[in-house]
């Protein structure tokens, strides 16, 4: 009954392959099994040790013995879109893929398989103008487990090669590339295709210099790139190898074109590179990293020695978040942003809730990098920053307890704080040591920062006698220059900004010996400082202050939040209320 039960599921795949969506990857083939074609069926364990060679238009089932290695290969040598089943089949040929796909092949799986490559050769080989689509036949225990041989993906290309296009439906898949090539994508010197994960579990690990999911290593005449990959959803662990990012480039290459719209997704990147996005030595433009996340739960942790957790492992890259829960911790690098010595890219985040921790420092020559913006050291500036809505923690990294610290959203160590334009959502920006909470890392000026809405809190860090602002910039550290204010615009929102310590600004510069505030203007373009009333109301039911202000027009109705007694800044409860306003516009409660 159970080999009828089998019989049957193939015979019904056949129907949908008949009529296949791009959603199945088993698409370009220039015709289909028949309809009431009956499956070949194959079994290991009567054949000697010949290749098998698919190459008739027909679903095919191959039946194994769990734990038995056979010396076979499967070669798919048509233009049909083939059906195949594998079920307990466990394969290492000598000198071949285990299964080569061909054209275009729709595997199921049934029971537990394995395919080992010998070197050179991928577990499973999909040439570059190839489709496969892989998913369980029977239930979520179905799996397969894929091993490339040295320079050969897990699933993907061989030396020298890129992937075609993979399709992930469901199943268990285990995918590990060997040296210089990924888990599932391109081989040494070869790049990701297209992959599209929508369901099941896959666990990818790159071989010494190749990505989890995406490139292998690049080489001379090229490769390394991460191509494009979209999930819709599945849990997905995908580890790079050495030099290598999680989902995304391999050594050397750049990110491509990454988009995640729904599932749990760790990734992780190793020594210098992103958990998503581009590799060490990546040196295009970060144009040719896109990154967009749309849903989902992704957890993204950089390598160790200056990889950002999404964005670089060097240049920075083109960032967006538009939903789902993002937690993005860089090592040396930026939460969300730029590499060791490297600016933050392009980064925006119009929803969700995002929480970025910038990379800890190890010592004189890498400090701390910033929560979104830039890693340290002098090339760590924070690029472009655009926040319109969602839930935003960014917490810069610091240097062991001596300081080097980056801003919370902004510049990493010694990093300008660069452009920065908050129009909306929740925003606590917390500076590592000597940093600010929003603009420059320490030693590092504060940048331009435009706010039009939103609710802000940005605190600055703080050791001993040195101090960045809240918002502005970090602080000079001995005769290193830097610490000068931003250029800050409000022009609406809630805003609270503290200084991390006695000698820095609320809003303007860090602790400096010799620097200038920076400007701090309204919307008209007016220089407004702040202005302190104290709550002589009533503290446990605020109501509106209506303020006086007849340089900007009428009298104007302002909504406040008592901070009562129970707020202490620098030891003293604080009951007062600040408002940022022109110095000559009178303020009448």
């Amino acid at each position: 009954m159970k080999i009828l039960f089998r019989l049957i599921c193939i015979a019904a795949s056949s129907l949908v392959v008949n009529n296949a969506s791009a959603s199945d990857g088993v698409n370009g083939a220039d015709e289909s099994p028949p309809l009431t074609a009956p499956p070949i069926i194959i079994n290991l364990n009567e054949l000697g040790i010949r290749p098998i060679v698919i190459d008739q238009c027909k679903p095919y089932l191959i039946i194994g013995t769990e734990g038995t290695f056979y010396n076979k290969s499967i070669s798919v040598e048509t233009t049909c879109k083939v059906i195949l089943t594998l079920e307990n089949v466990w394969l290492k040929p000598e000198g071949q893929a285990p299964l080569d796909v061909g054209m275009n092949v729709k595997l199921l799986l049934i029971g537990h398989n394995v395919l080992t490559g010998s070197d050179n050769n991928p577990g499973i080989k999909v040439n570059q103008d190839a489709f496969l689509y892989i998913n369980q036949a029977e239930d979520n225990t179905d799996s397969i487990t894929v091993t490339g041989g040295k320079n050969a993906a897990g699933i993907g290309g061989s030396n020298g090669k890129s992937s075609g296009t993979v399709t992930i439906g469901g199943g268990n898949i285990t995918a590990q590339g060997g040296e210089a090539a990924a888990g599932i994508g391109g081989g040494n010197g070869g790049s990701n295709g297209s992959i599209n994960i929508d369901g099941g579990t896959v666990s990818a690990t790159g071989g010494t210099w190749g990505a989890g999911i995406g490139g292998g290593r690049r080489v001379k005449d090229g490769g390394g790139n991460g191509g494009n990959l979209i999930i819709n959803g599945g849990v997905i662990t995908a580890k790079g190898g050495q030099y290598a990012s999680g989902i995304g480039a391999g050594e050397g290459g750049t990110c491509g074109k990454i988009e995640i719209i729904d599932g749990t997704i760790t990734a992780e990147g190793n020594f210098n590179a992103a958990g998503i996005g581009n590799s060490t030595n990546t040196k295009n433009p970060i144009g040719n990293c896109l990154i967009t996340i749309q849903g989902g739960n992704v957890t993204a942790l950089a390598g160790k020695n200056g990889g950002a957790g999404i964005g670089a492992g060097k240049n920075g890259a083109l960032v967006t978040i538009n939903g789902g829960t993002v937690n993005a911790i860089g090592a040396y690098g930026a939460g969300i942003g730029g590499g060791a010595d490297e600016n933050g890219g392009t980064v925006t985040i119009n929803g969700g809730h995002v929480i970025a921790h910038g990379g800890e420092g190890g010592g004189p020559v890498y400090h701390g990098s910033a929560g979104i913006g830039g890693g340290p050291n002098s090339g760590g500036n924070a690029g472009n920053i655009t926040i319109t809505g969602g839930i935003v923690e960014a917490s810069g990294g610091s240097s062991g307890s001596a300081g080097g610290g980056g801003a919370g959203i902004g510049g990493g160590y010694a990093g300008t704080g660069a452009n920065t334009m908050i129009t909306g959502g929740t925003v606590n920006a917390f500076g590592g040591f000597n940093a600010a909470g929003i603009g420059g890392g320490e030693r590092g000026h504060g940048g331009w920062v435009t706010i039009k809405g939103g609710t802000i809190t940005a605190i600055g860090g703080g050791v001993g006698p040195y101090s960045g602002a809240g918002i502005g910039g970090g602080s000079q550290t001995g005769f290193f220059q830097g610490g000068c204010g931003a250029q800050v615009t409000i022009a609406g929102g809630s805003i609270k900004a503290v200084r991390g310590g006695p000698d820095a600004e609320d809003i303007g510069h860090g602790r400096i010996l010799i620097c200038d505030s920076g400007s701090l203007k309204n919307s008209l373009g007016q220089q407004v400082s702040k202005r302190v009333l104290t709550d002589a109301i009533n503290p446990t039911n605020p109501l509106p202050v209506t303020l006086s202000i007849p340089i900007s027009g009428p009298a104007g109705s302002y909504n406040y939040q008592y901070a009562g007694s129970g707020h202490v800044e620098y030891g003293r409860p604080d009951p007062n209320l600040y408002f940022y306003l022109p110095s000559n516009a009178p303020v009448t409660p």
